[in-house]
């Protein structure tokens, strides 16, 4: 199938109404947090968990943030409006974790902690329990996704300080490489059978990060974004033709730019502060990104962007690093 005519076949996936009706039915205390962050004020949305989550049109976004009391990096979620906002991680654990994303039965996420010493991945139930660590050696591992059909997670892992992409069961067995380039950031196409990354190419003219694209196996590896400006974080959107990713082509910062279908890529935002990361919303609507709250700043926050209108809306506020969403109804 070409990259330009690549049709998104899995929305039965995203619309299992039988797991919805279940996930309603689990009834859990809600414990509302009273303290403040020194950092910041927080929300005064924010609960901490154990809590409910009932998956409808707004859905779910998880992230990686600094807002605990502890201040270390933790796995956040909270509504597509950026209400009810809370902790996924256990605050028990010391640890950096990072890199969030969605199981496709919405049950668990996979994240990134260096807890045991270095960058490994994990799985928890999305309430926080049930960790159970997936890679267990001495290389660093990065940027989980979970395939489509859940059976599956594309990562990236650092062997003798290069990165490349590799593929492993959901449960983390058979880990084999994919990609030989200096490759990170894969993401999948919504039927699986695709996955685009970044690859960092160095030719005589200079070097640059670019996006690529290639079969799910490994196979066919494309080139789909060639410019002398760096491009990185690309995502399919649900229609499985278009891919958004990150490019500083115009100033010194990252803003988000669409390749469409058919066409030339195009730029969607106009931001003045870098931008880190992105996520698109279910329904291909808009994009969650992670924002600096000011030129060259240290904290950043979460906005959308309608796709269509360009209007953003602002989801998180405060001095914390609020980074690495993923969004799932």
């Amino acid at each position: 199938m070409s990259w330009g005519k690549h049709i998104s076949t899995n929305k039965t996936l995203r619309r299992n109404t039988t797991l919805r009706n279940l996930i309603a039915a689990a009834l859990c205390a809600v414990l509302l947090l009273t303290t403040q962050s020194v950092r910041g004020q927080e929300p005064a949305s924010i609960v901490r968990l154990p809590f409910v989550i009932n998956f409808d049109a707004v859905g779910w976004i998880t992230f990686a943030s600094n807002r605990s009391d502890n201040h270390e990096n933790e796995i956040w979620v909270m509504r597509g409006d950026g209400s009810s906002l809370s902790s996924a991680s256990s605050v028990v654990i010391p640890g950096v974790d990072s890199d969030p994303s969605w199981s496709p039965d919405r049950i668990k996420i996979v994240y990134v902690s260096d807890r045991d010493g270095n960058h490994e991945i994990y799985t928890m139930n999305r309430d926080g329990s049930g960790v159970a660590r997936l890679t267990n050696d001495n290389r660093e591992d990065y940027d989980p996704a979970w395939s489509p059909d859940g059976t599956q997670i594309a990562f990236t892992r650092w062997t003798d300080n290069a990165p490349s992409i590799w593929l492993m069961d959901a449960n983390g067995a058979n880990p084999h490489q994919l990609t030989s380039g200096y490759d990170s950031q894969p993401s999948w196409s919504p039927d699986g059978s695709k996955i685009v990354f970044t690859r960092y190419v160095s030719l005589s003219g200079g070097a640059s990060t670019d996006i690529y694209g290639m079969d799910s196996n490994g196979a066919n590896v494309t080139w789909l974004v060639n410019t002398a400006a760096n491009e990185s974080q690309p995502a399919f959107a649900p229609d499985g033709i278009t891919v958004a990713y990150l490019s500083n082509a115009t100033v010194g910062y990252n803003r988000i730019w669409i390749r469409p279908a058919a066409g030339q890529p195009y730029m969607l935002t106009s931001n003045t502060q870098d931008i880190e990361s992105l996520a698109w919303s279910p329904d291909g609507a808009s994009i969650v990104y992670s924002k600096e709250t000011a030129r060259n700043s240290t904290f950043y926050n979460l906005y959308t962007v309608n796709r269509s209108t360009g209007s953003i809306t602002q989801l998180t506020s405060g001095n914390f690093q609020d980074k690495q969403p993923d969004w799932y109804p």
